[in-house]
């Protein structure tokens, strides 16, 4: 080591307790203004975010990145995650009607047991703050096991090297990172080198350092063994032989965004407002149920009334036919992943429903119209969807002129699997 770095450590070294303490104190008000900057940011996307989809990818995008820089060196306290968590269930969860209120503790449709998982799975895909915080701590780590390999280490990474050799810490923030390294390497890689021994970075199985995504689900995987299960779920499984999570599948490939959004709110337990309705009488009907999802969207007089309508409207546009508006009917899974025009219409119809449900159960508006089940908005829904979808593989045909089997072969999977009884429209 030069004379001119050895300078340099001793000042780092050297720096008063005093100034520490400001560090400190400054990441406190650098979070908080975060925190204030996000909570402004997703009260002007709430009115605008209308699928959870959308509203995860705003929360990720717009205002959860904000503390990815600082996640790397400082970390969110307790409060932190609780008050971050607090304005992620208003925004997820709430009516877009109401604004956020601090002092107000909001209900979560999904817990982080369940939010945690892929979409294709049953969850959202949500972030875990306190874990993912845990796992930028370890990736700054491992990067500087890999900086110190390679030679590359700068004066303050030549300091942070002697703290770890005498394990004499200055740097708080360097303490953090040695720790959380050290536990999970201990439970992830207990093969890997020691601390101590001023190893390698750890490894992926393509022999780089571990990247941040791995890091995470490696984490993830040790504290969620796999996606937790409502009662309501366990029903669905157990007495109406619906197979969870394979219906997620199904649902996320779907293109009706809205419906879609419908249909997976329905199977993963998070529709708003009748959610954690048990065991009552039907505001609609009058009837008594103990499954709020299963009487709204089937056994609710109100649904009842115009199941011939809807049987009537599916068999019209799809080529796969059905007698009853039932469960059966409702689980996509039970089609071929081929037939296209039967899930969204699914999707569609259901949304449909929810739109008459909500309107049945929390409309106060007088002068706002009755919404009802009408075919030909179901038909013009189904239709543009269709056009929708002959637009983007046309697109795809432009792209591939020089490949006449891609061509062909996006122009086999339209005709097979997007056409309807009423309006086939093929690509010649």
């Amino acid at each position: 080591m030069s004379t001119d770095s050895k300078v340099s450590i001793d000042n780092y070294r050297k720096l008063p307790q005093k100034e520490v303490l400001f560090k400190l104190e400054l990441h406190v008000y650098i979070i908080t203004a975060i925190i204030k900057s996000i909570k402004d940011s997703l009260g002007r996307w709430k009115s605008q975010a209308i699928t959870m989809k959308a509203k995860m990818a705003i929360l990720k995008t717009y205002a959860l990145s904000r503390l990815s820089y600082h996640q790397y060196i400082d970390s969110l306290n307790t409060d932190h995650i609780e008050e971050l968590n607090n304005v992620i269930k208003w925004f997820l969860f709430s009516s877009i009607k109401h604004t956020y209120i601090e002092e107000k503790k909001y209900r979560t449709l999904m817990t982080m047991d369940r939010a945690f998982g892929e979409w294709k799975d049953g969850g959202i895909k949500m972030w875990d703050l306190g874990m993912r915080q845990v796992a930028f701590k370890i990736w700054n780590m491992n990067r500087l096991l890999e900086i110190n390999k390679n030679n590359l280490n700068n004066t303050l990474q030549e300091w942070y090297f002697e703290q770890i050799r005498s394990s004499d810490y200055k740097s708080i923030s360097l303490r953090e990172n040695v720790d959380q390294w050290k536990t999970f390497r201990n439970i992830f890689f207990p093969q890997h080198g020691k601390l101590r021994t001023i190893p390698d970075c750890i490894r992926n199985s393509k022999n780089r350092p571990l990247k941040l995504k791995e890091i995470y689900s490696l984490l993830l995987s040790k504290k969620f063994n796999q996606i937790r299960k409502t009662e309501g779920q366990k029903d669905l499984i157990i007495r109406h032989n619906i197979n969870l999570p394979i219906i997620f599948q199904f649902i996320n490939q779907t293109s009706h965004q809205k419906g879609r959004n419908t249909l997976f709110r329905f199977f993963s337990r998070t529709l708003p407002g009748i959610n954690y309705i048990r065991n009552t009488q039907c505001k609609i009907c009058n009837n008594r149920f103990s499954d709020p999802y299963i009487h709204f969207f089937i056994d609710c007089n109100n649904i009842k009334n115009i199941e011939t309508s809807i049987v009537e409207t599916i068999n019209k546009l799809s080529f796969l036919k059905i007698r009853h508006w039932n469960l059966d009917t409702m689980n996509v899974s039970n089609a071929n992943k081929k037939e296209k025009i039967y899930i969204n219409l699914i999707t569609i119809i259901t949304h449909q429903l929810w739109i008459i449900i909500c309107y049945k159960l929390f409309n106060e508006d007088v002068t706002k119209p009755i919404p009802l089940f009408d075919p030909l908005i179901i038909e013009k829904e189904t239709s543009n969807l269709i056009k929708l979808e002959k637009f983007k593989v046309m697109k795809k045909i432009e792209q591939n002129l020089n490949n006449n089997n891609n061509t062909n072969l996006l122009k086999i999977k339209f005709n097979n699997f997007w056409q309807s009884p009423t309006n086939p429209i093929p690509i010649p």
